[in-house]
């Protein structure tokens, strides 16, 4: 009996008169189904239902057709359904098969040609996947190959910037011998640059990797040569380039190199002299920060220099020309000073791991040419490589010896130690408060502000989410600085920014002092913007001031003159005051510019310090379309007469008679001056302080008087001290002038006012003279009155290198052998030159090969002897100096050098003891002087000033007729000859007096 399942396959077969003969004959067998129920009866066969598929399996080529007696093709064969295609197929396999006949074998796999494609590109090498890259090494095992060579460099570089970013002061220890097993003297250029690199991107770390620079540069002295090297150079060309923060991290970093000894103190010295010879906010900042490294080993090696420095940092705080922040910070270092540097020691704790004798110090000078060596951190093919390293293996042998035989013996002593101490370290460990060295929580802070800012509708939305953010105590400025960076991120400005800080200014003062803070900040790093940035944050600190969010008194950190101001920051103000005049209209930014609460902040925009500052600032507001905010400075320049100061503020220009009788008459003020002197009844109270003014009838004129160098010559500039040290061609210009003024100098004599004051000794009324002149004239007139010459003397040359003296006379007659076409020229012209008050004068005028025009004399030939007490110079045959040491100078203080501690000293203790200062023929203008002044004001004294011709500096500040001082404007030989009669009438009538008393007692 037949199962329903085959009934229903053979009624399928019983309509298929084409299927093959195959299939026909084939045998089926019945399927055994699962149960069904009882009650269910099978369905019928239906003839609607799907057909099979044919069995799916590999194609096989097809089988011949015909009978098959092989016992294998019993089973049912399945054909293929379509026969064309299966055709198209073999043909199809049969022309691939002929292409790869026909292909030509491929070349074997070339290891060193696919490392050179994959390293020689410009960023040094693509990346390789792990295991590829191991194949390839794999590859070369020949160390005298480029490729080999190669790969070990680049592990030497990463090996060393691992163990640079990994040490710290508690793995230092053990950072070091892993160091010294790399090759440092092949990876010295790398080290050098990992270092710096590591240095700049974390300031704090700073101590800890110039312990670890100080240990390697014990035994491989030229890795710490060539880092301090570098150091220095990168110094230089920040210093040229006004990138603070570059300057900032490279001092620190010397700074730390002088407190391992690493670098010599005199490069430090230079650095600080570099700094405040010309004092500007950013590097008096700079200063600052290197001084608070350095200070305590300054203090403690060389503290002359130390009380020099600071000496230096007092006067440009009294000079008020910096920012009221760096006078602030200033006055922290101060602080500092006196709390002997508790907070900065010269070696942190856990960091003094070079023994004393084992230190190796360079000595580099900052002025020095320097070779940074820029090829040691780029691969070179080394023929030696083998013998190098075997050397290299030596060298650190020695440096580490057995240290692993040794450590282990060491641990056995050491562990009881160790257990003993490790509970304790635990213990302090959970003590210690967990600090964020790497600045994590700052960058999130920056991308939640900046995320926030992106994400706000309008600037109300973002103020009130931006309020609702945990910003740490301290570090509100980053909401500033983020809301301004993002400004300057636009394409055009947006207002949406000006609102957000307006808002955020009105709404706490806080954020009025972070948000002027800022303005300050941005200005002075605006020249790293590009013009676009530019733009944005000027019309966003705009809106902020024509809201009045922030006060007017921000600018006064814009100084606008040629010396003190960049492109970017011409372009910054331009901005800045074209968009405030679009807010507030041109009247209204006249009004606040004319406002007198605030002319005191507009005075770095409207200088009236020196002339030429004053035309630059009139020029480029007239220039940006605003010249009428500078009509009063317009009138100013018309009705007040030019005066230069090389150092200190402007000067008061009101010359106002003290008492008012005393401008009227020689008389007047003669008896008024002799009544000042004859104050108290102590003898030789009285000290004098000269200026060039008393030399004038001698025929050395002065500077600022009526017809003095500054007037006469407007183009007349003094050399500077770090012009003379630096360059040849300075000292060529100097030494050419200085011989052919030397000579009025040598030949002038004393005047009346050199006899006059020699009278006023003679009757006891002098207890010393302090000239600022330089040309001897009071100790010729006078040899018996201590006289100390404040600035020095032209007739003395030192050496800048023994310190040795020679008379000027004896260098003069050098000068005149190494140069005898000068010594015609002096011979012909000696009567027509214009002597200058420091003892040179202009070059005369010669004709150029045209005819036409006349320049000054060339001096590029002029030649000058070295000093002969010292082998410090190379010189030439005839003894001119060449290169090197040994460089003479004229006994002079040069303007921005440092008058000497003890001339500084003898001065001071001459103020302190006398009871009153008179000065003559001084403007005051230098602070050398200035001070003396100042300091005897600050202690009562009274102060009389006879200056003929001009204003003196501070005249409001340190002259009050209430405090019995005097201002007499007056030529000072006729005043001093009426003084001096009245003085010797007054002594005849009291000696009389005294002589009536002592017969009256008698009696």
């Amino acid at each position: 009996m037949s199962s329903p399942a085959a009934e229903r396959i053979a009624s399928k077969n019983k309509g298929k008169e084409s299927m093959p003969m195959a299939v026909e004959q084939a045998v089926v067998v019945p399927v055994q189904k699962r149960k069904r129920s009882v009650s269910r009866s099978p369905a019928p066969p239906s003839p609607h239902r799907r057909r099979l598929s044919p069995p799916r399996g590999p194609r096989y080529d097809l089988p011949p057709r015909g009978p098959r007696n092989d016992a294998r093709h019993d089973r049912p064969a399945v054909p293929d359904v379509d026969l064309a295609r299966a055709r198209e197929r073999e043909r199809q396999l049969a022309e691939q098969m002929e292409k790869r006949a026909e292909e030509p074998e491929k070349k074997p796999f070339d290891a060193k040609a696919e490392f050179e494609r994959l390293m020689e590109t410009r960023a040094g090498g693509t990346y390789v996947p792990p295991a590829r890259l191991r194949a390839l090494q794999a590859q070369f095992t020949d160390k005298n190959t480029k490729e080999y060579q190669r790969m070990h460099w680049e592990a030497l570089k990463k090996s060393i910037n691992g163990l640079i970013n990994k040490v710290n002061t508690s793995n230092i220890k053990m950072i070091i011998p892993e160091l010294f097993g790399e090759n440092l003297v092949r990876g010295r250029g790398l080290y050098a640059r990992s270092i710096m690199k590591a240095q700049a991107a974390s300031l704090p770390f700073t101590p800890i990797l110039t312990a670890l620079t100080a240990v390697v540069n014990t035994k491989l002295p030229q890795v710490g040569e060539l880092l301090l090297t570098r150091l220095i150079v990168q110094f230089r060309k920040a210093f040229k380039r006004n990138d603070k923060s570059v300057c900032l991290s490279s001092t620190t970093f010397i700074a730390h190199l002088c407190n391992q000894a690493v670098a010599h103190e005199i490069v430090a010295l230079q650095i600080l002299s570099l700094l405040l010879e010309r004092p500007t906010d950013d590097s008096v900042e700079v200063a600052v920060g290197f001084m608070r490294e350095v200070g305590a080993y300054l203090a403690e090696v060389s503290p002359k220099a130390n009380n020099g420095v600071f000496d230096r940092f007092r006067a440009i705080l009294h000079e008020g020309q910096i920012d009221k922040r760096v006078q602030y910070m200033i006055e922290v270092l101060f602080q500092v000073r006196k709390d002997k540097y508790k907070d900065h020691p010269i070696i942190p704790e856990g960091l003094d791991l070079v023994e004393e004798e084992d230190q190796i110090t360079h000595y580099i000078s900052l002025d020095d040419e320097l070779d940074v060596q820029e090829g040691l951190g780029v691969f070179k093919f080394d023929p030696e490589f083998e013998e190098n390293e075997e050397r290299y293996k030596e060298i650190k042998a020695e440096i580490l010896g057995d240290s692993d035989e040794e450590s282990g013996s060491d641990d056995e002593d050491e562990s009881d130690e160790e257990e003993i101490e490790g509970a304790a370290v635990v213990d302090e460990a959970k003590r210690q408060e967990i600090q964020d060295q790497t600045n994590t929580n700052l960058v999130n802070l920056r991308r939640t502000i900046y995320l926030t800012i992106m994400s706000s509708v309008d600037y109300e939305e973002c103020c009130h989410k931006l309020m609702r953010i945990n910003i740490p105590e301290g570090q509100q400025i980053e909401l500033a600085n983020m809301i301004v960076e993002c400004c300057s991120q636009e394409r055009t400005y947006s207002r949406f920014y000006g609102l957000m800080g307006e808002r955020f200014c009105k709404l706490n003062r806080m954020w009025t002092d972070t948000f002027q803070s800022a303005f300050q900040t941005y200005y002075e790093t605006i020249h790293r913007y590009e013009s676009n940035k530019l733009r944005n944050i000027a019309k966003f600190f705009g809106h902020l001031l024509s809201t009045e969010a922030i006060g007017w008194h921000v600018l006064s950190c814009i100084h606008l003159n040629e010396d003190e101001t960049t492109s970017s920051s011409r372009i910054f103000i331009k901005i800045l005051f074209q968009d405030l005049q679009e807010s507030l209209g041109l009247n209204a930014l006249k009004a606040v510019m004319a406002d007198p609460m605030l002319e005191e902040c507009f005075g770095g925009l409207f200088p009236r310090d020196d002339s030429r500052n004053t035309r630059f600032a009139i020029n480029y507001f007239t220039s940006i379309g605003l010249g009428a905010v500078t009509e009063g400075l317009r009138e100013w320049l018309k009705t007040n007469p030019t005066m230069r100061v090389p150092f200190g503020p402007a000067l008061d220009l009101k010359v106002t008679p003290i008492p008012a009788n005393a401008g009227h008459s020689p008389y007047y003020a003669a008896l008024a001056l002799s009544n000042f002197l004859t104050k108290s009844n102590r003898p030789r109270s009285t000290l004098l302080l000269t200026g060039a003014g008393v030399s004038v009838d001698s025929g050395i004129p002065d500077y600022r008087g009526p017809t003095g160098t500054y007037r006469v010559n407007k183009s007349y500039r003094p050399i500077f001290f770090s012009e003379f040290t630096e360059k040849h061609t300075s000292r060529q210009r100097y030494w050419s002038r200085s011989f052919l003024g030397y000579p009025p100098v040598q030949r002038a004599r004393p005047n009346d006012i050199h006899k006059r004051v020699a009278g006023l000794w003679r009757h006891g009324h002098l207890s010393q003279v302090i000239t600022q002149n330089v040309d001897g004239l009071h100790t010729a007139a006078t040899p018996d009155v201590p006289t100390l010459e404040l600035h020095g003397s032209l007739h003395r040359v030192l050496c800048l290198s023994c310190g040795g003296h020679i008379h000027r006379q004896e260098f003069q007659e050098e000068l005149k052998m190494l140069n005898p076409e000068w010594a015609e020229l002096l011979r012909m012209n000696e009567t027509e030159l214009q002597i200058n008050p420091d003892g040179d004068v202009q070059l005369p005028k010669e004709r150029k090969p045209d005819g036409d025009t006349q320049t000054e004399k060339s001096y590029e030939h002029f030649r000058y002897p070295a000093c002969k007490k010292c082998d410090a110079a190379k010189t030439d045959a005839d003894g001119a100096w060449v290169e090197g040491g040994g460089i003479l100078k004229p006994s002079v203080i040069f303007f921005g050098e440092q008058v000497p501690e003890s001339h500084k000293t003898a001065a001071e203790k001459a103020v302190e003891e006398a009871d009153r200062i008179f000065v003559i023929g001084s403007s005051l203008a230098t602070y050398s002087a200035f001070r003396l002044i100042r300091a005897a004001k600050e202690a009562g004294k009274s102060v009389a000033v006879m200056n003929w011709g001009g204003p003196i500096r501070g005249e409001g500040e340190i002259l009050k007729e209430e405090e019995g001082d005097l201002r007499i404007p007056l030529k000072a030989g006729v005043v001093l000859a009426e003084v001096e009669s009245m003085l010797m009438e007054k002594s005849w009538t009291e000696k009389v007096a005294e002589a009536a008393e002592a017969v009256a007692a008698k009696l």
